[in-house]
């Protein structure tokens, strides 16, 4: 992939994007943040909505934008709406691992231009996507040198790929790059990090189930649902799933406000 003329193809935040995350909790300064107490229960309580969280606190909300995995709505969701918790249960979900492997300057060759690949699954191996990672992102260079090559595997449900030990997942995508690039060695360092249930898998009739349960979604005022899960799981669908979510919590809110 190769961006306009003297311009780089991919931006991104110098430090990692959680600075993002971070930024935002510091500009909402009328807002209370209730981390790790996640939530057992919304019930309708005929007037506003009652949040009933693990730690055993209950919450009253006019409002409430549901922005987790489907599969964790489910469960507090079944107390709102039995018919709804069933349908966010019929999307599936895969793990996912994200591989770091750093190379010694040189070792991995690289097309001009190029920042990565994808992987069919028909290809049949571990890899399903890879990338010259500390090209794409200057400030995550080596301030040795070398490569950072930023690995993914994990396709479906339950792939066995994601049993496999942190080492022995490691030589197989190092083997793979290798067969793709020739790199000239092993890497000398690397990095595992696993994401359970973490990404939605769009099958065929994906979308008429997102259909029902914004149907159902709509006969409960003040109550909205976004994510990846949904309608597109890149990071600009959720952002603008988000924001269309804050947008009609808000118009519902003012509409149904006490003059």
């Amino acid at each position: 992939m190769q961006g306009p003329a003297g311009r780089p193809s991919f931006v991104g935040l110098a430090g990692g994007m959680e600075r993002l995350v971070d930024r935002l909790k510091s500009s909402l300064e009328r807002t209370t943040f209730r981390c790790g107490d996640a939530v057992e229960a919304v019930r309708a309580a005929g007037g506003p909505y009652e949040v009933t969280t693990a730690g055993g606190a209950v919450m009253e909300a006019d409002a409430v934008v549901v922005a987790t995995p489907a599969h964790a709505a489910r469960g507090f969701m079944s107390t709102l709406d039995e018919t709804l918790a069933q349908d966010l249960g019929r999307i599936r979900y895969s793990s996912g691992a994200v591989v770091s492997l750093l190379y010694p300057p040189g070792a991995v060759p690289a097309r001009p231009g190029a920042s990565g690949w994808l992987v069919p699954s028909s290809a049949g191996g571990v890899l399903t996507a890879c990338a010259w990672y500390s090209r794409k992102w200057a400030h995550v260079r080596p301030r040795g040198g070398g490569a950072v090559m930023r690995c993914f595997a994990g396709r479906t449900e339950g792939d066995p790929v994601l049993k496999m030990s942190d080492t022995e997942l490691c030589g197989l995508l190092a083997a793979e790059i290798a067969a793709v690039t020739g790199a000239k060695s092993d890497p000398i360092e690397a990095l595992v990090t696993r994401w359970d249930d973490a990404l939605p898998l769009y099958w065929v009739g994906h979308m008429d189930v997102v259909d029902r349960i914004e149907a159902a979604v709509a006969r409960h005022k003040g109550l909205e649902m976004a994510g990846a899960g949904y309608r597109g799981s890149g990071l600009p669908d959720c952002i603008t799933q988000g924001e269309a979510a804050a947008r009609r919590a808000l118009t519902a809110l003012r509409r149904h406000r006490p003059k």
